[in-house]
């Protein structure tokens, strides 16, 4: 299949697979097979086109994910149109800032509440006509602009009279818009080209089977999600669709070969695994365990014996031949299990579940040994909305744990010092750069942000920190920039909930933590006077404050009443479990820049068993 434009995909598809069924949303009431969807691409297109867009339209599409979603974005894409990207549940002024800073000119939602709030503020910028692809009724007589539903819309363009329009690969596709408490969000920059080539040159790593099931449960929005499902549009999938709340029961009910999620939704899987164990009887549980810790040092061994183990990259021949011996004795026992058990845990997949792919995050060690353990591959992958997304993956026939494998076909991944930007030794930490067609063309009607990420010979700083193995093999640690990203894809900027929790009489020094992990966490230096006067004044023993439920409870108490006094934060910004450190940041200690700002990659690093166990 040979293409140039996203909008290829669809029609080579609509050729390739006609009859096979494309999009399956029992949630939005539509459901296609390749030659219907692309049918009504075409009526979406000629609809915007008698409506008035025409090329570079800037349209806002704040919708969650569903398959009159796809049908109306490959739409605009047709006319030569953008869309600015967000999920309809994110705040008011957030979607209006998004609205009005994009130069959008027609609104798309699922939301009612959205579509209410936001009707007259696009009138007073001009707005030419929305589009409700909700459930909920609307009172459109209330509007003081037209409002068409996506039926509506498709009766429009009924008669399928689209004049083609030239658009070239390297037009603007789509607007992401960064998430953050401080500063605004900026609008990524996605070209054709850019999308085009993450299609092109994930198929020969993943190499997905033609004609089988997904079921996808991430936002739309994401890059990673949006680039995935038009490469499964590539390959003729049966795309399924869901939503958190039903996850558990469409796996049951669609039966998926993959599905493509954050690392957080195979925590949710892991976390239910062991609350259903909770209720059986102790020899169960005991059994349970035993299988478990006897095929995660099956694999522990076998990796060192094939030479993937990325931290035993030049074990001895003595070492590979204990390991062998010990995989050769442990084989029967971990194929024991995987009868007795592993294939039951499997089944609550759906049945036909081949792999998984995750990206948004790196996959937490627990987490990939024990989905290991049961025979369940994950192929994680790494990159940035601004990157399309996808940079490297782990891959078939060398699933590389721990990594996120190698980088993609035409893609460039250097490791840099942070000071210097000059290359580093082969397994030394430094900066990550990236240079690919991926690359996005920069941050909209921003040059300064743009400048101080893509350099002149066209290298993007990813500021994430990493190394490489011998082979090239990727291993993230963390981030150069303040920025967190849990496991479920969100990212946090820390500063501002800092600087919240700073006003608290408790809290001398704070560092957010939560890389990766499913909540927010923070390493507090307490402010001793105010802990030992509240102590007193309650007679708790503050002897080992570390090990005190009480002052833990109380400055907890104190942290969350401050976050709901500010308005701006999420409920994914919230702290969810502190830790005391007694001894203060400072530059003596080298927590500490000269200037006071804290090193809060010296500070996980030192404390890093500290914050492991917050989450346990």
């Amino acid at each position: 299949m040979e293409i140039k434009l996203i909008t290829d995909v669809f029609k080579a598809s609509a050729k390739q697979y006609g009859t096979y069924t494309a999009l399956e949303d029992i949630y939005s009431g539509y459901s296609a097979t390749y030659e219907k969807l692309y049918d009504d691409i075409l009526k979406a297109a000629s609809a915007f086109q008698k409506l008035g867009v025409e090329k570079d339209f800037h349209i806002a599409q704040f919708s969650e994910n569903s398959a009159k979603w796809m049908v109306l974005d490959q739409g605009l894409l047709l006319n030569g149109a953008f869309n600015a990207v967000r999920g309809s549940a994110a705040p008011a002024d957030e979607l209006k800032y998004i609205y009005n800073h994009s130069e959008s000119r027609v609104l798309i939602t699922d939301s009612k509440k959205v579509l209410e709030n936001m009707i007259d503020f696009i009138v007073s910028k001009g707005a030419k006509f929305a589009v409700y692809i909700g459930n909920e009724k609307i009172e459109r007589e209330r509007f003081s602009l037209a409002v068409y539903t996506f039926e509506e819309l498709l009766e429009i363009g009924n008669d399928k009279q689209f004049r083609p329009v030239e658009v070239n690969e390297n037009d603007i596709a789509t607007l992401i818009y960064s998430s953050g408490t401080t500063g605004k969000p900026k609008g990524i920059m996605l070209t054709h080209k850019n999308i085009v080539s993450q299609i092109i040159n994930i198929a020969p790593v993943l190499k997905i089977k033609e004609v089988n099931k997904i079921t996808t449960v991430l936002p739309i929005w994401h890059a990673y999600e949006r680039t995935c499902e038009y490469y499964m549009m590539s390959k003729g999938i049966h795309l399924t669709y869901t939503n958190i709340k039903n996850f558990k029961k469409d796996l049951k009910k669609f039966k998926p070969n993959y599905f493509i999620v954050v690392p957080r939704l195979f925590e949710a899987v892991y976390d239910g695994i062991y609350a259903e164990l909770k209720k059986k009887s102790q020899t169960q549980q005991n059994l349970f365990k035993f299988f478990i810790n006897i095929s995660k040092k099956y694999w522990a061994s076998r990796k060192i014996v094939e030479g993937t183990d990325i931290y035993n990259q030049h074990s001895s021949f003595w070492k590979k031949s204990v390991n062998y011996i010990e995989q050769a004795l442990l084989s029967g026992l971990h194929k024991l299990g995987d009868k007795l058990i592993y294939k039951k845990i499997r089944d609550v997949l759906g049945g036909n579940f081949i792999k998984g792919i995750s990206g948004g995050g790196a996959m937490a060690k627990h987490i990939d040994d024990f989905f290991q353990a049961i025979g369940v591959d994950i192929y994680v992958g790494y990159g940035l909305t601004e990157t399309a997304p996808v940079l490297a993956v782990r891959r078939i026939g060398d699933n590389r744990m721990y990594s996120t494998g190698h980088a993609l076909p035409q893609t460039e991944l250097l490791i840099v010092d942070m000071e210097t930007m000059k290359p580093v030794q082969k397994g030394e930490k430094g900066v990550v750069l990236a240079r690919g067609p991926q690359v996005m063309k920069g941050y909209y009607n921003d040059k300064e942000a743009t400048q101080k990420v893509l350099l002149s010979n066209g290298f993007f700083i990813t500021g994430d920190i990493g190394w490489f193995t011998d082979d090239n093999c990727l291993v993230l640690t963390g981030r150069a920039k303040d920025i967190i990203v849990l496991s479920n894809g969100e990212n946090i900027e820390p500063d501002a909930i800092e600087a919240s929790c700073m006003t608290s009489p408790f809290v001398k020094q704070i560092v957010l933590a939560g890389q990766d992990k499913n909540t927010l966490s923070a390493l507090i230096v307490p402010d001793m006077e105010e802990i030992k006067n509240y102590a007193k004044q309650k007679g708790i023993d503050v002897s080992n404050i570390q090990e005190s439920v009480e002052l833990k409870k109380a400055v907890m108490n104190n942290l969350k009443e401050i976050m709901q006094n500010n308005k701006s934060f999420r409920a994914h910004e919230r702290i969810a479990n502190i830790a005391f450190v007694e001894e203060a940041f400072t530059p003596e200690n080298g927590l500490m820049t000269m200037t006071a700002k804290i090193k809060k990659n010296a500070v996980y690093e030192k404390y890093n068993d500290l914050i492991e166990a917050m989450y346990r």
